[in-house]
């Protein structure tokens, strides 16, 4: 279950990340109406816009790894607030 739900998750990403790509592509080739701050104020071209899209895929390829597959959930049985707390504090 956690294999598909990793690979969902991220096949999804990358496609909804480079159809934005796209999308704007269609919709402005010279960049002239896009408002992403490394493109409007720093003068950027496609270069970096393509840059920021790997980058965001590798950051939730990353993420989405961890959380399915390193990170463990601890669970506490049957205990009030103040020895949960001190469990999870001390």
């Amino acid at each position: 279950m956690k294999k598909k739900r990793f690979a969902l998750a991220n096949i999804v990403y990358i496609i909804l990340t480079f159809a934005g790509l796209g999308i704007t592509y269609y919709v402005s080739p010279d960049l002239s109406m896009e408002d992403n701050f490394a493109v409007k104020n720093l003068g950027f071209g496609w270069g970096m816009l393509f840059l920021i899209a790997v980058a965001s895929i590798v950051i939730m390829l990353t993420v989405s790894y961890y959380d399915c597959f390193k990170y463990k959930t601890v669970y506490i049985k049957n205990c009030k607030y103040t020895e949960y707390y001190s469990l999870v504090l001390y």
